[in-house]
């Protein structure tokens, strides 16, 4: 996934746009970042995306960017830590897709459906944490409380 894209031809005003998703409900939002503020090192790189990445630099209606999100930069995913970034691997298209279903799957509470549906949501949420770079994404609140779920499904 190149979610680079580029704006101007290295004049002053060129700006490069980067893809972030994120941890709370899986949506994407770009980041537009001034290409003079680029340095080419990843790390200072992705602090700069971090910074225009919040609402008071871009407004967007969503959440600025924040720790658990995820940014790519030249097809790599980078999670967002506390203290700096770390690198989540290859930003696959079924990663992302089922990072994003995942986060929709969740917020469905059990008991407020159906025996069958419950067990086909329960059936779901398995299948999305089998895909490769899922669990590694999920922050540690989420995974507990699934974990801890899907042990109750199966105890049943």
């Amino acid at each position: 996934m190149d979610n680079e894209k580029g704006s101007g031809n290295g004049t002053a005003g060129a700006t490069k746009r980067f893809d972030a998703i994120s941890h709370f409900r899986g949506d994407k939002r770009e980041i537009v970042v001034p290409v003079a503020e680029m340095t080419g090192d990843v790390l200072h790189d992705l602090d700069v995306i971090f910074k225009y990445g919040q609402n008071d630099f871009q407004s967007r209606p969503c959440p600025s960017l924040s720790v658990g999100d995820l940014v790519f930069v030249s097809g790599v995913c980078y999670v967002c830590e506390p203290f700096g970034w770390v690198k989540g691997g290859a930003a696959t298209p079924a990663t992302v897709a089922a990072i994003k279903e995942l986060w929709k799957v969740s917020e469905i509470r059990p008991d407020t459906l159906s025996p069958e549906a419950a067990a086909a949501r329960a059936k779901r949420i398995e299948e999305l944490i089998a895909v490769e770079g899922v669990v590694r994404w999920l922050n540690d609140g989420l995974r507990e409380g699934l974990i801890e779920e899907m042990n109750e499904t199966h105890a049943s």
